[in-house]
């Protein structure tokens, strides 16, 4: 349930009434992996039997995802905030950290983490978790540079990186912080479709047997989705979807109108997971060739729906792809390098090589552990 369909003041009212082991905090309930990988983590932790609430700094996008069965309260009801706006949702924050009194803060997103741990040092609480799911580098620098005191000086009692690449890149820090910093893999939960290809491709426009390219995730920078257009553009007859919605929504309608790509790529908005996995299994290519990543949720359902996969060729991305000869399950490309990006397109047109690829990547899929994922975090909640 989202806040918007129950008063704050109710929301609160009820929350204070229980007794809560672990309060989630995230900066924004913004669509994407971190969301997912929250959901699917607070699952697992009720399943243990964990009271466990959630609160978002502020609502972010127009309309905020929702937790499926979870309620949540955004504490500040606009899609951007301004230094006041962080000063007011921190002491908002502080207020129902004391109210509710939980015994562990895990938060989510660099300005949750930065926030949540102050409030939760504030109102008493021992156990406060940061975790990072994106590479260092890829928080703004004023908020990475408190990211490193906080850590250091024990503000933050433990530190999660979601993947080994994500731990690296904090290699710099110092020993302090990495003595608090432990990789817990993200995963997910099993995923099948439950509408055929041939219908979700009619739905699509999608012909039976064009070889279908699925990009699935935010409409951000990050994606890198400028290149893989570009990209696309030189691969005759393939076809494009891309799944999810964005700041850069504007930007690639306009790059689809003026390459003249309107009767090969389709855009189909925000969608429900359900729906996006319908897709997913309905296309015969994943690609992913963000500038950077963390622990991809995508590209672990990829792997899931035994998808052939092009990927960028980054740390984060290898470390998910690796098989234990050394070698990879899917092509990769630099990012930044349209011709790679297009040859690799190119070369996943292939039936045979698709096949292959689908293969590797049901081995990788038996690795993928939700279970294990979620004792580690209850290990780490109950030792902290």
């Amino acid at each position: 349930m989202s806040v918007s369909s129950l008063p704050a003041s109710d929301v609160r009212s009820r929350a204070e009434r229980k007794r809560y082991d672990v309060l989630f905090v995230l900066t924004r309930p913004d669509p994407g992996g971190t969301l997912e990988v929250l959901v699917l983590l607070s699952k697992e932790l009720r399943a243990l039997g964990l009271q466990v609430a959630v609160i978002a700094l502020y609502r972010g996008s127009a309309e905020p995802a929702p937790l499926e069965d979870m309620e949540y309260d955004i504490l500040v009801d606009r899609q951007r905030l301004s230094l006041a706006g962080y000063v007011e949702a921190f002491f908002r924050l502080a207020g129902r950290i004391r109210a509710l009194q939980p015994a562990a803060v895990l938060s989510f997103m660099p300005a949750a983490n930065v926030l949540g741990a102050v409030a939760a040092t504030l109102a008493g609480v021992r156990c406060r978790i940061a975790s990072h799911h994106q590479i260092g580098t890829a928080q703004h620098r004023i908020v990475r540079a408190i990211d490193r005191v906080l850590g250091s000086i024990g503000v933050y009692s433990q530190v999660i990186a979601v993947s080994q690449s994500v731990r690296a890149s904090f290699a710099g820090y110092s020993n302090t912080y990495l003595g608090r910093l432990r990789v817990i893999p993200n995963a997910i939960r099993p995923i099948a479709p439950r509408v055929d290809r041939a219908t979700i491709r009619k739905a699509l426009g999608i012909a039976p047997d064009a070889v279908l390219f699925a990009v699935i995730g935010r409409l951000s920078l990050e994606k890198n989705l400028s290149r893989t257009l570009s990209a696309f553009a030189s691969v005759p007859d393939a076809r494009l979807v891309l799944v999810g919605d964005g700041p850069q929504r504007r930007d690639i309608e306009r790059s689809v109108a003026s390459m003249k790509l309107d009767g090969r790529v389709v855009l189909t908005g925000q969608i429900d997971h359900q729906a996006a996995v319908d897709i997913l299994f309905a296309s015969d290519v994943f690609v992913q060739l963000s500038l950077f990543e963390g622990r991809s949720i995508a590209l672990l359902e990829a792997l899931c729906a035994q998808k052939a996969i092009i990927a960028s060729d980054i740390a984060a991305q290898q470390e998910v792809l690796a098989m234990d000869d050394g070698s990879l399950a899917g092509l990769v490309a630099d990012p930044e390098d349209d011709a790679a990006i297009a040859a690799a397109i190119a070369l996943a047109s292939d039936e045979k090589l698709r096949s292959e690829l689908g293969a590797r990547a049901a081995v990788l899929a038996k690795r993928i552990d939700l279970g294990r994922m979620g004792q580690e975090y209850v290990a780490l909640l109950k030792g902290a």
